[in-house]
């Protein structure tokens, strides 16, 4: 009866081993990176590496902890690609400390590797106040000029842009001569603002077709050097007879601080595009304009916080 057990354990033994040594002789030892590198960028850090050859790792596994959510993340890369962005890092928190170690198909653990790497500034944050509370802007005859204007020919001129009645209003020039740049207006504010709304009322008399369909803005601090904003698409209702319709435009967040503003028609109601330097169709009209200041909120993620 001790003969039967003994060999009994024996052979039990020598299963366990030889899977053992079936399940090691199975894993595939990942092959090496090398040369880690890093780059900062804005409010981000890449991470790049050689691959040793011949390649048989699957994957790279990036593990490290990230001080702005305060958790340890780990990212992995394929064997296809030598690099890994690291997203929203701060210049402010110093030094990153990364592990990086491959990883075969068999899910074997290669060489551990630990590199340090800084991030570059995370950029300024500027966008609406969630309350949106715009201001009014006073629009006077003085701060607004145009390239074309028909005056008291045709309307009232830039007069008739502020003063408040639908019944007037301002037309660029038709006839010849037709000033050889699209059709615009500039205004010289009184201060410098980012953000802007833009509201216009149309013609009140006519048949619309003068009516401004879109509308590329412009800013400068010089009135000689122009950026552009956008291109503004407004939402025309159907002309009614002897009705003027107000027109208002979504906020607009520009890149910086402007003094000057530059308003050109680019389409009408008849016309889009409105043709440049043509007599008889180069023109648009409009009935009263207006500004609103938006305000802004400005945040920079590298400023000293509670959280830090």
């Amino acid at each position: 009866m001790k003969k039967i057990t003994y060999i009994t354990i024996s052979l039990l033994t020598f299963s366990t081993i030889f899977q053992g040594c079936k399940k090691d002789d199975n894993e595939i030892a990942p092959s090496d990176i090398k040369n880690i590198t890093s780059t900062e960028g804005e409010g981000q850090i890449i991470l790049s590496w050689e691959k040793e050859e011949p390649v048989n790792f699957d994957y790279v596994k990036v593990t490290y902890y990230d001080k702005l959510t305060k958790k340890t993340m780990v990212r992995l890369a394929s064997s296809h690609t030598t690099e890994l962005l690291i997203p929203n890092t701060r210049k402010k928190y110093g030094a990153y400390e990364f592990t990086l170690q491959p990883f075969s198909i068999t899910n074997t653990a290669g060489n551990i590797h630990t590199f340090k790497a800084t991030s570059g500034a995370a950029a300024i944050i500027t966008d609406f106040t969630p309350e949106n509370d715009s201001t009014p802007i006073t629009l006077t005859a003085d701060m607004i000029t145009a390239n074309s204007d028909m005056g008291t020919a045709d309307g009232a001129g830039i007069p008739g842009l502020v003063d408040n009645d639908p019944k007037t209003f301002f037309h660029s020039r038709w006839n010849a001569p037709v000033a050889p740049d699209p059709h615009h207006l500039q205004i010289k504010l009184k201060e410098a603002i980012q953000g802007v709304r833009i509201k216009f009322t149309t013609r009140h008399s006519g048949d619309g077709g003068g009516d401004v369909k879109k509308m590329k803005i412009e800013g400068s601090n010089d009135g000689t050097n122009w950026t552009e904003v956008i291109v503004q698409t407004y939402s025309l209702p159907n002309k009614v007879a002897n009705t003027s319709a107000e027109i208002e435009g979504a906020p607009i967040l520009m890149d910086k601080e402007y003094t000057y503003l530059r308003l050109t028609p680019v389409a009408r109601r008849n016309a889009d595009p409105i043709p440049v330097g043509t007599a008889g169709n180069s023109w648009f009209n409009m009935s009263g304009l207006y500004l609103f200041k938006e305000p802004i909120n400005i945040t920079n993620p590298e400023a000293p916080s509670a959280e830090d």
